[in-house]
């Protein structure tokens, strides 16, 4: 298979391999992008609490609890770090939701991902290059295309 990320909505990957690019996505991807956002717009508290999360109800939470307290600082931060804030833990949240036992939409989950990536790299460069959001969300595909083959491997060579 060439690009594996394209098989994701289309039901021909199997269900273990599914899960655990899912699982890679929020824990190792979208979980630092969001933590790096928060640092970046003064949540440094809530960034902690999401760096340190590994569940993924706990995660659901906080972003739920990061997006409305990113509401409330609207006044007191720079409008565009607050508004990428929100727009991160929205996105996140989003991700979790498609991260879902009952939904598990491994293709919604690469998705958010890569957008909550992107925030991240905005940030990283102060909020001035909205070029680096595009620049991050493109990277942030290119490596769950790099899981999804790693993960694509070990699942083929596990049948022996």
């Amino acid at each position: 298979m060439d690009n594996l990320l394209e098989h994701l909505g289309k039901e021909t990957l199997p269900r273990p391999l599914l899960v655990a690019f899912v699982q890679w996505c929020v824990l190792e991807q979208a979980r630092p992008a969001l933590a790096k956002v928060l640092r970046q717009t003064q949540m440094g508290a809530m960034a902690d609490s999401v760096a340190a999360a590994d569940g993924f109800d706990e995660l659901a939470h906080l972003s739920e609890q990061a997006r409305r307290e990113s509401q409330a600082m609207r006044g007191k931060s720079g409008p565009l770090a607050i508004s990428a804030a929100e727009a991160a833990a929205f996105e996140f949240m989003n991700l979790m939701e498609a991260a879902s036992d009952t939904e598990l939409d491994a293709e919604g989950v690469a998705f958010f991902s890569a957008r909550v990536s992107g925030w991240a790299g905005w940030a990283e460069f102060g909020f001035t290059d909205t070029a680096q959001k595009a620049n991050a969300e493109h990277a942030a595909a290119q490596e769950q295309e790099a899981c999804l083959r790693a993960l694509w491997e070990d699942y083929q060579a596990s049948l022996g």
